[in-house]
């Protein structure tokens, strides 16, 4: 069953920081929950074993910069202590799950100096492989979203074209597919609708303020401008079983906490007075069936 509850976490104001941000089954959000974990922004958050999620990789304050770590988030919302992931350390990938069983997938991103495509499976219990090898074009700050019955699409980054990489339901990327849509890089992406994908937001232009749906069969819209404040370094997460909330990020005014709840038809609401810490780059995931 889709998640019902949602966790923002990590991220970068002023600071790295390890706080995070939980989400009701009716889309509030919580006030900030005291970090657990290494500090760190650009990484990824995936749903995974039904009902739990997990942070992993990042870019830190420690040297060296590229955060190889991975912290589980229970299904009460509880983000757990840095485990050492299996897999090159790097900054900037993106995730979803995949299947029947709470598998999920992360890749692309930055080693530091270079972009890659490898990727990285979890296990429906929170563990993290070692590398695949990547397929795709090499890039970074990309994004990932579900759709259909257990599949997946990666699409945008910083990549010289518009390019997505469908995700198969035993979590299989495959190559590159032209996609619609403006070339853009640090936007949010997930699923709503129980079966179809959202990726919002975005740099270039700066604050870009855009929506692109997938369907069920995913393929990829072109831009439809949605209301609220344009931004990017966002982040996004599926919550209440069909819906999807959109938060955080950078704007012409700096980093914010605003929030946009985006409903089971795709349509994004105007913006929610913000809660919790301003920041940008951080990453977001469903959890919990129990509303």
């Amino acid at each position: 069953d889709p998640t019902q509850k949602a966790i923002f976490g990590f991220g970068a104001g002023g600071s790295y920081t390890a706080i995070s941000n939980l989400v009701s089954s009716s889309g509030v959000v919580a006030t900030d929950t005291a970090g657990v974990g290494t500090a760190r922004n650009y990484l990824a958050c995936v749903s995974y074993g039904g009902d739990k999620a997990i942070f992993a990789f990042g870019y830190s304050a420690s040297s060296p910069a590229q955060a190889g770590m991975s912290n589980l988030v229970s299904n009460s919302g509880v983000v757990s202590s840095d485990v050492t992931a299996v897999g090159t350390a790097r900054n900037g990938p993106a995730g979803c799950s995949f299947g029947s069983d709470g598998q999920a997938v992360i890749a692309y991103g930055n080693l530091g100096p270079a972009t890659t495509s490898i990727s990285n499976l979890i296990s429906s219990v929170g563990v993290v492989s070692s590398d695949v090898t990547g397929v795709g074009t090499v890039r970074v700050s990309t994004a990932c979203a579900p759709y259909g019955v257990g599949l997946g699409i990666f699409c945008y980054g910083n990549n010289a074209s518009v390019q997505s990489n469908k995700v198969s339901n035993l979590g299989v990327v495959a190559a590159d597919v032209s996609a619609a849509g403006t070339r853009r890089w640090e936007l949010g992406g997930c699923g709503y609708g129980t079966d179809k994908g959202i990726f919002w937001g975005g740099y270039p232009p700066a604050g870009f303020q855009g929506t692109n749906l997938v369907t069920n069969l995913g393929v990829i819209g072109s831009d439809v401008t949605a209301v609220g404040t344009g931004r990017q370094y966002c982040s996004m997460s599926s919550y209440g079983g069909d819906k999807a909330i959109g938060a955080f990020g950078a704007y012409s005014g700096g980093t914010t906490n605003i929030s946009n709840l985006i409903s089971s038809s795709g349509v994004m609401a105007a913006d929610t007075t913000g809660v919790g810490t301003a920041r940008q780059s951080s990453a977001a995931a469903g959890y919990s069936q129990i509303a």
